[in-house]
């Protein structure tokens, strides 16, 4: 179906909506009377609004399920058909709260307690983190949020994980009112990696001295990314820790700090949207590379004085590069999956991935078989052929295409 009229296709397949402001559409609030409560849905910000906007019209709903699905599969959950609000099921779209209360719970102990806000989740980037971590707590906790409990307090009791549990109260905190929360799982990991590689102390506080400047920003892009991969391969991170793949993310940044780059590539990497970009590429200077570089544009607002379809998708460069970099092929398929999450991700922030779809990527034993429609010309398309031994480049009419 046309991205523009899919509006009511996602609320019937996904079961996810902006939700209704009007007070008779709430219902478990006004089954109470608590009409004051309906007010405060009414000032939801426009910004989330508009993203939630955005991510409807891209048409992502299916890729996040998905990925949904297989985190949660991964910690031993399962993400009830219903969970996701929309107007007909009177859930709250934005505020979701644990709940022993039999008629707020209903699905899997996770509903829209009305009278608790308790927490709020974005809609469309930090969705899945905040679902899992949310389910993790009602799973382990079985505990209510009441409205006048503290953040803090309710973000402290997700600490019962199972990864490093007996190195959590050596973690130091960083400074700040919810420092704790923000820091101490990114810190296990990379304790938790240190472990893995049968370092001394000392060469584990000091690996983890050395990922600490860049650790805040990069930590839950690159392991979020490469979580799906782990939990849909089945493949445990140990496996994972030989390429270094976290460290190299780390001395990427770390780089392109060093080379002085200009005020508006730093502040995206600051606010982690090209966190996943590092995962494609080892290079010093990442943003160098054609397929980034085409990118650049839509994330900073920098016009790139570039053909636009020229270059763009260029990966040969970086298809050699992870050849040579790697010979497991492993690792290769790790590239591979960066790229599938890069599509996702672009889409995700409602930005044109240079008229790509999901679905027309493809990976064989052959190599990357990618598909561009040339969005100003009649019935062209072109298709961009990646082997181990060459890089073909040809334009073809309708019937190439299909």
């Amino acid at each position: 179906r046309q991205l523009s009229g899919s509006n009511e296709y996602l609320e019937e397949s996904s079961g996810f909506n902006s939700g209704s402001n009007n007070p008779q559409d709430l219902g478990g609030s006004t089954e109470d009377g608590n009409c004051s409560q309906c007010k405060s849905y009414q000032g939801i910000n426009n910004r989330k609004a508009d993203a939630l906007s955005r991510l409807e019209l891209a048409g992502d709903y299916e890729i996040r399920i998905k990925y949904l699905n297989i985190v949660l599969q991964s910690q031993d959950l399962e993400l009830e058909a219903d969970m996701f609000a929309t107007k007909y099921n009177k859930k709250c779209p934005i505020y979701y709260a644990p709940t022993s209360d039999e008629v707020a719970a209903r699905v899997g102990d996770l509903q829209a307690d009305w009278n608790n806000k308790s927490i709020l989740i974005n809609p469309p980037l930090t969705l899945m983190r905040k679902i899992v971590r949310k389910l993790l707590t009602v799973k382990n906790f079985k505990r209510s949020c009441n409205a006048d409990s503290n953040i803090r307090q309710f973000k402290a009791s997700v600490q019962g994980r199972k990864i490093n549990e007996e190195k959590k109260d050596e973690v130091a905190p960083r400074k700040g009112p919810r420092s704790y929360d923000k820091n101490w799982r990114g810190n296990i990991i990379f304790k938790e990696l240190a472990l893995a590689k049968h370092l001394t102390i000392r060469e584990q506080w000091q690996l983890i001295e050395e990922m600490d400047p860049n650790l805040r920003r990069q930590k839950s892009a690159a392991f979020a990314s490469l979580d799906t991969y782990l939990a849909q391969k089945k493949i445990k991170s140990k496996q994972m820790l030989k390429g270094d793949v976290v460290l190299n993310v780390r001395r990427a940044v770390d780089g392109l700090q060093q080379s002085k780059k200009i005020v508006e590539e730093m502040i995206a990497i600051r606010r982690d949207k090209c966190s996943i970009f590092s995962l494609l590429t080892g290079i010093k200077d990442f943003t160098r590379s054609p397929l980034i570089y085409s990118l650049m544009k839509p994330l900073v607002g920098k016009i790139v004085k570039k053909s636009r379809y020229s270059k763009a998708w260029d990966i040969n460069q970086l298809y050699n590069y992870e050849r040579k970099k790697y010979n497991d092929q492993t690792q290769l398929n790790v590239m591979q999956h960066a790229i599938v999450l890069l599509v996702a991700y672009s889409t995700m922030r409602g930005t044109e991935l240079h008229s790509m779809k999901r679905s027309e990527i493809a990976f064989d034993d052959e190599g990357i078989n990618i598909v561009i429609l040339k969005k100003k010309a009649k019935n062209r398309a072109r298709i961009f052929l990646q082997d181990p031994s060459r890089f073909v480049m040809q334009n073809v009419g309708e019937q190439g295409f299909m």
